[in-house]
């Protein structure tokens, strides 16, 4: 086999270290609840186990990084009731640094907060309000709930931050609600905005 068709199962120390605080930190919580349980019990030792070959193995931390994914969201299943929340969205992972994220998130929750009560306290919000062209399925139709109204508000807030951290470097990841700063766009990206 060629290194060509190796697939790459590194992962850099930033991005491992900050995966890892989120199911550290989830086990520390949880854990009295978790210790009552003898299938949890086993879950938690494969995850420490993962954890340990990912410190030892760098170049193949995506395959340990996997199965902890796995074995957490059993965890989650097997105690739904008890509202236990794995800290590990489904899906592909964030490549953003770890503060970034953390700044998104208190953004997130705060905007969607505002934009709920927003949605409540103003009638015309309800009537004018449309989901956009762009989803197929939904789009020009209205929004049916504060929640709805709120959740596509802050996924395009959370969509535009991103853009100005990682494409243009207008945002430096920080949130600070008493001195937020995006920086204007450049001369050359306002040209590029105003030709489309």
């Amino acid at each position: 086999m060629s290194n060509e068709n190796v697939k790459d199962m590194s992962m850099n120390d930033n991005t491992w270290e900050a995966n890892i605080a989120k199911v550290q930190a989830f086990l520390k919580e949880y854990k009295t609840v978790l210790a009552g349980n003898e299938e949890a019990q086993e879950s938690v030792n494969i995850i420490k186990s993962q954890i340990k070959r990912g410190a030892k193995h760098p170049n193949r931390r995506k395959k340990f990084w996997h199965a902890i994914r796995v074995e957490g969201g059993d965890l989650e299943d097997l105690f739904e009731e008890e509202q236990i929340k794995w800290p590990v969205q489904k899906g592909k992972q964030s490549s953003l640094p770890a503060n970034v994220q953390e700044s998104l998130s208190q953004i997130t929750v705060a905007a969607h907060e505002a934009y709920v009560n927003f949605w409540n306290d103003n009638a015309i919000v309800q009537s004018t309000s449309i989901v956009s062209d762009r989803n197929k399925e939904l789009g020009g139709s209205s929004y049916t709930t504060a929640e709805d109204y709120a959740d596509a508000r802050v996924l395009a807030i959370k969509q535009r931050f991103t853009k100005h951290y990682t494409n243009n470097q207008r945002w430096n990841g920080e949130f600070n609600i008493e001195d937020f700063n995006i920086a204007p766009p450049t001369v050359e990206a306002e040209s590029d905005e105003s030709s489309q």
